[in-house]
C-alpha cells in the first residue's frame, strides 16, 4: 500500500483511502437538468422533426453513411427472421450479409423489427437515437464526474456544457451510431465508483452488462467499453485478492457472452478484413492544436497528415485544455499517487493513445518514423489499400504471413484514431473535478464557468456546420424520381462496379441502394464496413459477356467502366440507356416507357456536385463557415 506523506495529502480526486471508502450518489435533479439541456441543444441543431425521425431530411439524407444506415435498416426490417439474427439475404444475395456491418444500430433495429412483425408499422429509430445520445451525453459525463467526487449544481452544469461541446462528438453527426459516446463515460464512471467506493462486485456486474450491450450498438464503442471493463477487473483483482475466483468468473462470463453475441448477431458471418490501419489514425497535434475553433477563428483547417486522419480528429477544445493543464499544476505533487491508484486505467489510456497514433506517428504532415516523407508524397500519404500487406504479392513468404497475422486484427479497427475518445473524456473529467476539488469556493466555480463558456464558444463553428448540413437538402447527381420507380419495377438491382471495386465512384453506391430500399428490391452491393469482398478482376473481366436478367435493372457507372465495354454487352444497344453517370440497362423499357417511367433531362445532363463525403480527397477539410 502506498503511503502519502501528511504534508502531501490534499483534498482532491484521490481523497478516499486506497482501500475501502464510499461514494455517495444522488443528484437526480442535476441528471435531469443535464438531460434536458442535451435535448434542447439537439432540437436546436437537428430540428424536432429530425429527432422524431420524420421530415424531408430522412427522405433525402445528404451523406452516404446516413443513406447506408437507413437502407440497411429497411432491408433488415422487411426480411424474414434468420440466423444469425441480423442476417438479411436482400443485400448481396444469395448468401446475404449481417447488417451489423452496415451500422444499423443492431439493438434498436432488433426492437424495430419485432415491432414491425407484430404491428406492421415501421419506425425510423435514428431520429430518437440522436435525441437519446444528446440527452445522455451530458448526463453520462456528469455521472463520471460525480463518480470522481464532483458535487454541486454549478459544476454539474459545467460538466454538461463541456460534454456537449466536445468537438469530436459534434463532428460525428454523420456517423449516427458513433454518437453513443455516453457508453464510454458511463463505463468510466462505473470504474471510478468501484475503485473509489470499493463496490467492486456490484460495479463489475453493471460494467459487464454494459459491455455486452454495447456489442449490439457499435463494435468500436464495444472495444473501448470492454477495455475499461478489463481495467476494472484488474483493479478488482489487485484490491480484493481474496476474491480472485469471483474476478475470474466475471471475466469468463464476459468472454463467453461476447463469443455468443458475436456468433448470434452475425459478426462472424462472412467476416472479412479491411484496410487503412495507420492511415485513419490520430495526428499527434490533433488533441491540442485548435481546429474549427470559434475562439481562434483563423485556426480552421483540420490537421490531417495522411488524408485519412479526419477519423482521428480529437481536438479537445480550449476550455478542456485549460482545465486539464490547471488541474495538472494543482495536483503536481500527487500525480504519482493517482497513477498508482488507478494503475490499470492509466495503462489502458496509454495503450488507447498508442493505438490511436498507430505505427505511423505524424506531427502535422511530418511522419516521425520517416521525417522527410510528407503527406504530399511518401509514407504519410500511402493510401489505405497500400498500407496493408497484400497476400497476393508474396503468397509464399513467411514474413508476409506473419505480418498478415499481425495486421488482420488491427485492420478490424482500422480507424484507430477513434480510440483516443476515452482518453479525451478522462482528461476533461480530471480537469473539471481536479480544479473544483483544489479550488473550492467562488474562485473555483468562476474558473469552471469561464472554461465552460470558452469551450462552448470554441465549438461554435462545428455546431454551425452540423446544423447547416442537417438543414441543407441532399445535392445529388441523380434525383430520386424516376429512380425509385425504375428500380421498383424490377425484382433486383445490380450496380457495377460494386462497392469494393468502385473507388472514386463508391459514394454513389449507397445512393442507389437507398433508392432500392424504398421498394426493398434486392441489391448486389452495399457500403459494408467489413464483410465479404468482391472479385474485382472477375467483375470487370466478364462484363462484356454479361446478359441482363429479365427482372433485373443494371446500373453501369462510366467511368470507371469504359463505354466500349458497355457497348460490347449482349443487346446493349436495345437494353442500355445513357444517363449522366453511365448507363442503365433493363429488358422492361417498353413497359416503363408506356407507364411514363423514363429518364428525365436532369438524369441525362452532366453530373452535379457530389454530397459531402469525408473519404474523398481533401478529407475532413470542410469549407469555411459563411
Amino acid at each position: 500500500m502506498v503511503t502519502v506523506p501528511p504534508t502531501r495529502q490534499r483534498k482532491g480526486v484521490a481523497d478516499l483511502p486506497l482501500k475501502g471508502g464510499g461514494v455517495k450518489e444522488g443528484g437526480g435533479l442535476e441528471y435531469a437538468l443535464a438531460s434536458f439541456i442535451g435535448l434542447i441543444l439537439a432540437a436546436i441543431l437537428f430540428t424536432p422533426a429530425v429527432l422524431l425521425g420524420t421530415g424531408p431530411f430522412w427522405s433525402a439524407p445528404n451523406y452516404p453513411d446516413m443513406q447506408q444506415h437507413l437502407s440497411a435498416a429497411r432491408y433488415f426490417l422487411h426480411d424474414s427472421w434468420r440466423f444469425p439474427i441480423f442476417l438479411t439475404t436482400l443485400i448481396m444475395p444469395p448468401d446475404g450479409v449481417s447488417v451489423v456491418f452496415l451500422d444499423v444500430n443492431p439493438l434498436l433495429a432488433l426492437f424495430a423489427k419485432i415491432w414491425f412483425k407484430l404491428t406492421g408499422l415501421t419506425v425510423n429509430y435514428f431520429g430518437p437515437w440522436i435525441a437519446l445520445c444528446y440527452a445522455l451525453q451530458g448526463a453520462a459525463f456528469l455521472f463520471l464526474c460525480r463518480s470522481m467526487g464532483l458535487r454541486g449544481i454549478v459544476p454539474a452544469i459545467v460538466c454538461t456544457v463541456i460534454a456537449l461541446s466536445v468537438p469530436e462528438f459534434l463532428y460525428r453527426y454523420f456517423h449516427l451510431n458513433l454518437l453513443g459516446q455516453f457508453l464510454i463515460t458511463v463505463q468510466l464512471g462505473l470504474y471510478f465508483w468501484a475503485v473509489r467506493g470499493g463496490s467492486f462486485r456490484a460495479m463489475s456486474w453493471w460494467a459487464l452488462g454494459l459491455s455486452l450491450t454495447t456489442i449490439l450498438i457499435h463494435f468500436y464503442l464495444f472495444a473501448m467499453v470492454a477495455g475499461i471493463y478489463a481495467a476494472l477487473l484488474g483493479e478488482y483483482a489487485f484490491a480484493r485478492r481474496g476474491e480472485t475466483r469471483t474476478v475470474l468468473a466475471h471475466g469468463a462470463i464476459f468472454l463467453i457472452g461476447t463469443a455468443v453475441l458475436l456468433v448470434a448477431s452475425g459478426y462472424l458471418h462472412g467476416a472479412g478484413g479491411s484496410t487503412g490501419f495507420g492511415y485513419f489514425s490520430m495526428n499527434l497535434l490533433s488533441p491540442f492544436v485548435p481546429q474549427d475553433s470559434g475562439v481562434l477563428t483563423f485556426m480552421h483547417d483540420m490537421i490531417d497528415g495522411t488524408g485519412g486522419q479526419y477519423e482521428g480528429f480529437n481536438y479537445l477544445g480550449l476550455g478542456i485544455l485549460a482545465l486539464f493543464v490547471l488541474a495538472l499544476f494543482l495536483y503536481r505533487h500527487d500525480l504519482w499517487v493517482l497513477a498508482l491508484r488507478y494503475r490499470f486505467l492509466l495503462i489502458l489510456m496509454l495503450a488507447f493513445t498508442a493505438f490511436a497514433i498507430s505505427f505511423n506517428p505524424m506531427i502535422g504532415d511530418i511522419a516521425l518514423l520517416h521525417p522527410f516523407a510528407h503527406a504530399t508524397g511518401g509514407t504519410a500519404a500511402t493510401p489505405a489499400a497500400a498500407a496493408t500487406p497484400s497476400v497476393a504479392a508474396h503468397p509464399a513468404g513467411i514474413g508476409q504471413k506473419i505480418r498478415d497475422l499481425i495486421f488482420y486484427p488491427l485492420q478490424q479497427f482500422r480507424s484507430s484514431g477513434r480510440f483516443f475518445w476515452p482518453v479525451g473524456y478522462l482528461m476533461a473529467a480530471f480537469g473539471i473535478v481536479g480544479v473544483w476539488r483544489r479550488l473550492p469556493g467562488p474562485a473555483g466555480l468562476a474558473v469552471l464557468a469561464v472554461a465552460a463558456l470558452l469551450q462552448f464558444i470554441d465549438a461554435g463553428p462545428l455546431r454551425h456546420e452540423m446544423s447547416a448540413a442537417i438543414r441543407s437538402p441532399a445535392v445529388t447527381p441523380v434525383g430520386a424520381d424516376p429512380w425509385v420507380k425504375l428500380i421498383a419495377a424490377h425484382r433486383e438491382i445490380t450496380v457495377l462496379p460494386s462497392m469494393d471495386c468502385a473507388d472514386a465512384q463508391s459514394p454513389l453506391i449507397p445512393l442507389f441502394v437507398f433508392y432500392a430500399s424504398e421498394s426493398v428490391t434486392p441489391t448486389n452491393s452495399a457500403k459494408l464496413s467489413r464483410g465479404p469482398k468482391a472479385d474485382c478482376p472477375g467483375e470487370f473481366g466478364g462484363l462484356a459477356q454479361r446478359k441482363v436478367g429479365a427482372e433485373e435493372i443494371v446500373v453501369l457507372l462510366s467511368p470507371p467502366i469504359p463505354e466500349a465495354t458497355i457497348q460490347a454487352m449482349p443487346d446493349a444497344a436495345d437494353l442500355c440507356r445513357k444517363f449522366s453517370l453511365g448507363y442503365v440497362c433493363s429488358r422492361k423499357w417498353p413497359e416503363l416507357d408506356a407507364a411514363g417511367i423514363n429518364l428525365t433531362a436532369r438524369d441525362l445532363g452532366p453530373p452535379g456536385p457530389m454530397p459531402y463525403n469525408p473519404a474523398e480527397s481533401g478529407a475532413g477539410h470542410r469549407p469555411p463557415v459563411k
